[in-house]
């Protein structure tokens, strides 16, 4: 069995309707199938439980809709990136969206080491009091502290409870409007501000909203 990878292949991705309620592990899944239904050459991993080799940029939150994930997929042949996304999207469930495909070097950094901030774009259907939203968004971003106040449950049932300054990882927000938030949060290993946080420090926890990635913000290198 060929174990060298003669192609890594980066696609973009959408996940809509039922699939932004489904895990990720349960995502990976439903890839691996549709690689395999499509018959690309996924380079398999060595050892007694063989895996196709992927990568993920990042997990996304349960309950978010997106247009902009990313994996990264070694084959053992070189394929040409235009005819993968048609591929995929024959044998893709109709939620899984197939944006593009592009070949990117076999030997580049780990996809989610690249991963450093990413955008969104938060709607309150039922609307939010004329100027509330602006108010808040013009509170957030001149408080020169924002203090986040987190827990992590620990081993015996005990509750570990810590607090950070967010204000660094708040990149971009503005309100478009009484009924929608556009930001961008610092994301990924170098540093991470969670979509749900940004609303409890707004105190909009509560408020119905419906939320949707834009965009993720790779640091390349000029791959």
């Amino acid at each position: 069995m060929n174990t060298e990878a003669a192609q890594r292949l980066r696609i973009t991705f959408g996940k809509r309707g039922a699939l932004q309620y489904t895990g990720n592990l349960d995502i990976a899944k439903i890839w691996e199938r549709a690689l395999r239904r499509a018959g690309l050459p996924v380079l398999y991993s060595r050892g007694f439980t063989s895996r196709p080799r992927l990568q993920f940029a990042t997990a996304t939150p349960l309950g978010i809709t997106s247009e902009c994930e990313l994996l990264d997929v070694w084959l053992r042949e070189a394929v040409s990136p235009e005819k993968v996304p048609p591929r995929l999207r024959a044998v893709s469930p109709a939620d899984l969206e197939i944006h593009g495909a592009r070949a990117v070097p076999v030997r580049s950094p780990s996809l989610p080491t690249l991963v450093c901030a990413a955008e969104y774009r938060v709607h309150f259907p039922d609307g939010l009091p004329a100027g509330a939203l602006a108010e808040r968004v013009v509170a957030l971003l001149t408080a020169e502290v924002l203090p986040l106040r987190q827990e992590k449950k620990k081993k015996r049932g005990t509750v570990q409870i810590s607090e950070r300054d967010a204000r660094p990882l708040l990149l971009e927000l503005s309100a478009d409007g009484d009924d929608t938030l556009r930001a961008r949060l610092a994301t990924g290993e170098r540093g991470n501000l969670r979509l749900r946080d940004l609303l409890q420090l707004l105190g909009l926890s509560d408020e119905f909203h419906q939320s949707h990635r834009l965009a993720l913000i790779l640091d390349e290198g000029g791959n």
